[in-house]
């Protein structure tokens, strides 16, 4: 089974007038609050570059190196930001908990779905 289905996520595009095409992730489940939490957090790392810089330092606090903590989208404000502390990763506003591990298999699967 694929993270997304674990965290009862769908990941959609859609492409605008212009051409551009957006990438978001909806929560399956508007009342489970870790679902719409990740959600939003994944749909704010539509760069494959931002996304390619956390998987780096996921991997770096896995193997014990220096890495940098704090993690927020760009795209978005407030409290929703990502803080590496091994071997968790703590997702915020509400601060969920999340193996490393698990994770990164959830980011690499966004990350391939952006990258089509």
């Amino acid at each position: 089974m694929s993270r997304k289905k674990d965290f009862n996520l769908a990941f959609n595009r859609t492409k605008t007038p212009g051409g551009s095409i957006i990438y978001y992730c909806n929560s399956l489940s508007s009342s489970n609050n870790q679902s719409l939490c990740l959600a939003t957090i994944l749909s704010g790392y539509h760069e494959k570059d931002d996304v390619n810089y956390l998987l780096e330092n996921i991997t770096l606090a896995q193997n014990g190196m220096q890495f940098e903590d704090f993690h927020q989208p760009d795209s978005l404000t407030g409290n929703f930001e990502l803080i590496i502390s091994p071997p968790n990763i703590i997702i915020s506003p509400n601060n969920h908990l999340i193996s490393l591990q698990i994770w990164k298999e959830l980011l690499n699967e966004w990350l391939d779905f952006i990258s089509i």
